[in-house]
C-alpha cells in the first residue's frame, strides 16, 4: 500500500532534496542487495530453490520501490524545471491585479427601502 506524503521545501532546495531522496534510496537498495546476495549464495548451497525463488522475487520488489522513486524524483524535477523557464512576472500578473470597484448603481434603490422601513 502507497501514501502520498506532502512537505515543503525553500524552492532553491528541490535539486538538493531530489538529490537526498534518491541516496538515501540507493544506499537502502545496496543493503537489501547485499542481504538477497548472501542469502542467494546460502541458498544455494542447501539447495533450498524455494527460498532462491523467494529472494529473487523479494529483490524484484526492491527495484520497484527504488524504479518508483526515481520515477517520482523525475517529476518533482521536472516540475521545477518548468517553475525555471516560467517568468516570475508571468507567474504573478494575473494574481497582482487591482481588484476592481464593485458597480454600485442598483443598490441605490435598495438605500431608499430601507430609508424607508426606518420612517414607516
Amino acid at each position: 500500500m502507497r501514501a502520498d506524503i506532502t512537505y515543503s521545501v525553500n524552492v532553491d532546495d528541490i535539486p538538493q532534496e531530489v538529490v537526498n531522496i534518491i541516496s538515501f534510496e540507493l544506499e537502502r537498495l545496496q543493503t537489501e542487495v547485499s542481504n538477497a546476495l548472501f542469502y542467494l549464495h546460502e541458498a544455494i548451497e542447501k539447495e533450498d530453490y524455494l527460498s532462491i525463488k523467494k529472494n529473487i522475487e523479494a529483490l524484484g520488489q526492491d527495484l520497484h520501490k527504488a524504479d518508483t522513486r526515481l520515477l517520482e524524483s523525475s517529476h518533482i524535477m521536472a516540475g521545477y524545471i518548468d517553475h525555471l523557464n516560467t517568468p516570475v512576472a508571468q507567474a504573478f500578473s494575473n494574481t497582482e491585479k487591482e481588484p476592481e470597484s464593485p458597480d454600485l448603481k442598483g443598490l441605490s434603490a435598495y438605500g431608499n427601502m430601507s430609508n424607508r422601513n426606518e420612517s414607516g
